[in-house]
């Protein structure tokens, strides 16, 4: 998705080289997101009642595995004061690993939900894109890759030098 601005006048410069606040609420936003509409149920599934199948995340499971895994982010997560670069990042890289997209089943009349299959590389693509435009927008020099590893982008000029570069084996 590209906005106004990026039509008019391009990509952002990926150039800053640390997570910054505004970057840190949307990827808050991504995942919060994700737990609510059942996103990470095929990882951290919640149950239904009947036991006839997952009808969400199970937010307490997701919660302890990400304490296990980040013991220097706050959970609930908080804007303010903002994780270190790398710890939010890893946290990406756990949220690409458990990333799934909800399909909806039949509906449970009694207990008000659907059932869910998941959608495994469909998930993590949207995730992927999603985390990938707030990099961009906030000119941030990271990508998230097919494979679930952020790689730090090289700056635009060493970017370009590096891809016509000729190199021989001396």
């Amino acid at each position: 998705m590209h906005y106004f601005s990026e039509r008019e006048r391009g990509p952002n410069p990926r150039v800053i080289g640390d997570l910054t606040e505004n970057a840190w609420i949307a990827v808050m936003a991504a995942v919060y997101t994700r737990i609510n509409n059942g996103s990470f149920g095929n990882a951290f599934p919640q149950r239904c009642p009947d036991d006839r199948g997952v009808c969400g995340t199970n937010a307490e499971l997701f919660e302890y595995a990400f304490r296990g895994q980040f013991p220097n982010i706050r959970w609930p997560f908080q804007a303010l004061p903002c994780p270190s670069t790398h710890d939010a990042l890893d946290l990406v890289e756990f949220c690409y690993r458990h990333a799934a997209r909800p399909q909806r089943l039949d509906y449970h009349e009694y207990y008000g939900h659907y059932h869910l299959l998941f959608d495994v590389e469909g998930g993590r693509a949207e995730f992927r894109e999603e985390v990938n435009a707030v990099f961009s927008q906030n000119g941030l020099a990271f990508d998230l890759e097919e494979n679930g590893q952020i790689v730090r982008l090289a700056p635009i000029v060493l970017r370009h030098a590096l891809g016509v570069a000729l190199f021989t084996n001396r």
